[in-house]
């Protein structure tokens, strides 16, 4: 039996008729999000201003005085996903098949960019900062997490590497400082900068965006003979290229339709404050990082994180004479780099002095010589010792471990000479 409400006084049916209609208007007149079948309505993402700022706002990285370089780029409790979304200006085609694989392949595993959080909250508000600062396409401060999942260390000897996966050939056209004792290719901000005016010379050659994006990944020369292969004028979507170009922008951009909205794709993206978490300054010469560490009470290896283009103890003799340290340790590092004395630098050139006898510990190393393996996520001591090729023993000896430790991301690990 269905129950029947009648109003209690008279004019009653009026006010819950306005009740209702009222109710039914979405919050300030704004039209939902989606269609009705949960399809965008279009695939393009919208293009707003810049990213909001606040005043004072610097490039994150850029030596300046202590801790002013990057400090106030943006409120410490912004969410850096909503700036990076608020940024969005390429086409996302969900009708393009290339795209919509892309897609569904990320969306194979939910989890990936939770797993990346650790680095994702060291690197990417550096990466954003750069490429806001310059006016470009938020997007690309999302290609370090395809191309190296956002690890400085990714790559291999004599191949690209770094966050940017650069070869060795173009970090020379590109003027990335290189030596035993550094690799700019690792550094956040010397290798962001490369990269962001690489793609801005292929941008201003090619006027496109996904061109210049491809060309990046493939090389103009490819790209040119794509064109040319067309006629000599045609979009991304119609040329032939090398799968991994052909692939390239596809997954970019289906990693920025995830992040523009992870709720309907059920990602959950990892939490990150917007705001510099390093700042930049000049050593004014060489120094030693166990020393830079004890004096700003920090870890060692967290240090080594912020500056992972670092192969040695100590800061290159030449240059650059740049470390990053904690946006709360600037001040801190600031007075204590001002500090440092004559005998300082003349105990960091000694120090340099016997590694470099001793052959050192390096990232990419002459036969003969020891290497140093930066651990990263999943990585065990026994999968080490395997690639290797030597005894899980010997490599724990070798670093003053116990068989079972448990390893840190960005942790160093001599590897013993053969």
């Amino acid at each position: 039996m269905i129950a029947t409400w009648i109003p209690p006084f008279p004019g009653a049916w009026l006010m819950l008729l306005l009740v209702l209609v009222a109710g039914c208007q979405a919050p300030g007149g704004r039209a939902p999000d989606h269609d009705p079948q949960g399809e965008r309505r279009t695939t393009r993402a919208t293009e707003p201003a810049p990213a909001p700022t606040r005043p004072g706002h610097q490039r994150a990285g850029a030596p300046g005085p202590a801790g002013e370089d990057a400090r106030d780029c943006c409120a410490a409790d912004e969410d850096l996903w909503a700036l990076i979304r608020a940024g969005f200006r390429l086409e996302r085609p969900l009708d393009q098949p290339r795209v919509r694989a892309e897609l569904n392949e990320l969306l194979r595993f939910p989890g990936h960019l939770q797993r990346l959080g650790p680095l994702l909250e060291l690197y990417l508000p550096h990466i954003f900062d750069a490429v806001q600062t310059r006016g470009l396409p938020a997007e690309l401060a999302l290609l370090p997490i395809i191309e190296s999942g956002m690890d400085p260390q990714a790559g291999r000897v004599g191949g690209p590497s770094g966050l940017w996966q650069f070869l060795p050939a173009t970090a020379e056209r590109l003027d990335v400082p290189r030596s035993w004792w550094f690799e700019g290719r690792h550094d956040p901000v010397i290798s962001t900068r490369a990269a962001l005016d690489y793609l801005e010379y292929h941008h201003a050659q090619f006027g496109s965006w996904p061109l210049a994006l491809t060309a990046y990944n493939v090389g103009e020369g490819t790209v040119r003979r794509a064109l040319a292969a067309r006629g000599g004028s045609a979009t991304f979507w119609a040329l032939r290229l090398p799968a991994a170009g052909m692939a390239f922008v596809p997954k970019l951009l289906a990693l920025a339709e995830v992040v523009a909205d992870p709720a309907r794709y059920g990602v959950t993206l990892p939490p990150i404050a917007a705001g510099a978490t390093f700042v930049t300054l000049p050593t004014g010469g060489q120094i030693e990082i166990a020393k830079a560490a004890r004096a700003l009470g920090l870890a060692e290896d967290y240090l080594y994180q912020l500056n992972p283009g670092l192969n040695r103890s100590t800061t290159p003799p030449d240059g650059p004479h740049l470390l990053h340290v904690p946006v709360a340790s600037a001040d801190q590092a600031g007075a204590w780099l001002a500090s440092l004395g004559p005998e300082d630098r003349s105990a960091a050139r000694a120090a340099a002095r016997a590694a470099e006898g001793r052959g050192g510990v390096q990232t990419t190393a002459a036969a003969g010589q020891d290497r140093v393996h930066v651990v990263r996520a999943g990585e065990t001591l026994w999968g080490i010792a395997r690639t290797y090729r030597i005894k899980l023993d010997e490599l724990v000896a070798h670093n003053a471990l116990r068989r079972n430790a448990v390893l840190r991301i960005g942790q160093r690990l001599v590897i013993p000479r053969r």
